[in-house]
């Protein structure tokens, strides 16, 4: 083996070694974010909604839409990921806890801790399990979407607000 070859073999090992380092840095927190639900957990789906949706709630929301705007309050810092947005239009910081977004194919992300999220827009996907309050209320279309509870059945969501409990079934 040529001292060349043997340097070789050594950097593809350091960038193996590298590579695996970051990945787990990346990978873990990620793990431990998307621990287990508690105990008393609810769970919301929300499919191709049109109208205003608010989920108040301590736990984690994953979730887009193709049009609309959207306030997200996240008043307690370091309690999860905190607003992770990206493809909207506009976007304002409005004070240190909450932020506004605007625009078409948006997507977004609130992994762990407390936080209320309005949506007003069409095309509202969003799967949401935590503890907390929301509200539904369609744009009073022929079709403003579903929605499920604690995986239930997908019911019609309505042209006046409805509010429900975020939290697992009693048994």
């Amino acid at each position: 083996m040529t001292p060349a070859t043997t340097a070789r073999s050594i950097l593809t090992r350091v960038r193996r070694l590298l590579t695996v380092g970051m990945l787990a840095a990346v990978v873990l927190p990620a793990v431990s974010a998307a621990r287990e639900g508690a105990p008393n957990d609810g769970t919301l789906s929300v499919r191709d909604a049109r109208g205003v949706i608010t989920v108040t709630a301590r736990g984690s929301v994953i979730g887009n839409f193709a049009q609309g705007r959207m306030k997200i309050v996240d008043p307690t810092e370091g309690d999860g990921t905190g607003p992770i947005v990206s493809g909207e239009d506009f976007h304002k910081e409005i004070d240190e806890k909450t932020d506004f977004y605007r625009g078409t194919n948006v997507r977004f992300r609130l992994i762990g801790g407390y936080f209320k999220l309005r949506i007003k827009g069409s095309g509202i996907n969003l799967s949401v399990v935590g503890v907390g309050t929301l509200t539904l209320k369609g744009a009073g279309t022929a079709d403003d979407g579903v929605f499920s509870i604690n995986g239930g059945d997908q019911v019609p969501i309505l042209n006046f607000p409805l509010t429900f409990p975020l939290a697992a079934p009693t048994p």
